[in-house]
């Protein structure tokens, strides 16, 4: 690799926003590979709004990239606005090429190790893992759970095991490494099949949280490491109804949490905006900036699905987000008047996301 190859060059301002950047066209790597490295206290975006893309896909229609990264822009901006020179933001289209180029020089073809990715989205690779953090009615945590529509944890373990009986290591691939508890939890349950995890590849990770895997004998790769970061947010987590956006809410199975599912089978994901999430708590978005960030959110999303619906020709419902292969579903958490535990999978979601950023418009 080059000198500068997965190094940072300072901040690129582009259209005036903070981006860092990262050279991921290598195709192999030293043995002296270095991340990049942000200054501490930074807060970091990974813009990834391009994963609207898989609604596209679902819908069988053309994706509106320049409509898509104008509406990524303008949410960012309100972001800058907010945080100034502390902000970050890392392009996920590069993270997505880091990893793919770390995954094939670590593993090759070697068919004693299984790469086994968090998010197919960044590491399109098969298999996968599905777990996420589930929420309660008032956005607190509950336990880790399966995504929608996907079995227990150790079932989807199981499945890998049987698919690959011969392989001796998992690699772990993931986006965003935050605390590093769910990947701990996902290792020990790899274990318990004779699967051990030494290694995981990561877009952006934690000083701390690489630490904490070190302890448990885990290595972290990861593209960027921020130190003792403000928070480290997906931006498609701010703009409701996106592939995999928000937390999703559920109720708690024992030792655990599962998702909670209407009669026909669509998720709840709470977006971290006003007025189902907590923006404070859960992106450190300041108080002051929670009204302006959380009407920017749901701009965004009702600029996202005018731009898909052009294309379409007709108005998307809320049915249409339960057939994208990665986890959508209703943008927040179960509304009152639901009857008999089912959504209206006729209903537009312009309409639900118009009532949204009217209360977003109100909340304090």
């Amino acid at each position: 690799m080059s000198a500068n190859q997965f190094e940072i060059q300072g901040l690129d301002k582009n259209a005036g926003l903070p981006y860092a950047t990262l050279e991921t066209d290598a195709t192999s790597l030293p043995r002296n590979f270095e991340p990049v490295r942000l200054d501490p206290q930074s807060w970091v975006g990974v813009a990834d709004l391009e994963v609207t893309a898989v609604l596209s896909s679902s819908l069988g229609i053309k994706h509106p990239t320049a409509s898509i990264s104008a509406a990524q822009h303008e949410v960012l901006q309100k972001l800058y606005h907010t945080f100034h020179d502390t902000m970050v933001i890392v392009d996920a289209n590069d993270i997505r090429r880091g990893i793919q180029t770390l995954k094939s020089h670590l593993i090759g073809d070697n068919p004693r190790i299984i790469p086994v990715t968090f998010d197919q989205i960044y590491a399109p690779v098969d298999p996968s893992i599905n777990v996420t953090r589930i929420v309660g009615r008032n956005g607190e945590i509950i336990g880790q759970g399966p995504r929608p529509n996907h079995p227990p944890l150790a079932e989807q373990i199981e499945s890998i095991r049987a698919r690959f009986p011969k392989a001796e290591e998992v690699l772990l691939i993931d986006d965003v490494l935050f605390s590093g508890q769910t990947t701990g939890s996902v290792a020990d349950a790899f274990a318990n099949y004779n699967l051990p995890v030494r290694r995981i590849i990561i877009g952006v990770a934690k000083q701390d949280s690489i630490e904490y895997l070190k302890r448990r004998g885990i290595e972290t790769l990861p593209l960027v490491i921020a130190p003792k970061p403000i928070d480290i947010v997906d931006i498609k987590d701010l703009v409701g109804a996106t592939p995999l956006s928000g937390r999703v809410f559920g109720r708690q199975n024992g030792d655990g949490a599962e998702p909670h599912l209407d009669g026909n089978g669509i998720a709840f994901r709470v977006p971290y905006t006003k007025p189902d999430g907590d923006p404070v708590t859960w992106a450190t978005i300041p108080p002051a900036s929670v009204r302006e960030i959380s009407v920017a959110g749901w701009g965004t999303s009702q600029t996202i699905f005018t731009a898909l619906e052009q294309v379409l020709g007709k108005p998307i419902v809320l049915g249409d987000l339960s057939l994208v292969p990665h986890s959508t579903g209703f943008p927040g958490g179960p509304p009152k008047h639901m009857e008999n535990n089912l959504l209206n999978p006729n209903f537009p979601i312009q309409a639900i996301l118009y009532h949204k950023l009217q209360k977003a418009k109100r909340s304090k």
